[in-house]
């Protein structure tokens, strides 16, 4: 079973299907999985990207974005 949050090294909590934007690309990334209690597996929003990160690098490269309410 995957974990429902990973926590971040600043104590902030992170969630699978949390949203970033890459700061230089603009790409929009989904956290699908924790490979590790450093990893992650990021699948591009429209399903075709896929991307291992550190959770600092996502820290230092990404902006995390609001969650999406209806």
């Amino acid at each position: 079973m995957l974990p429902q949050e990973v926590k971040k090294g600043d104590g902030a909590m992170m969630k699978l299907g949390d949203r970033f934007k890459d700061k230089i690309t603009g790409k929009i990334y989904i956290i699908k999985m924790e490979i590790d209690n450093d990893t992650l597996c990021l699948e591009g929003e429209n399903g075709l990207g896929r991307r291992l990160t550190g959770k600092q690098s996502l820290k230092r490269t990404c902006e995390k974005l609001e969650d999406i309410t209806s």
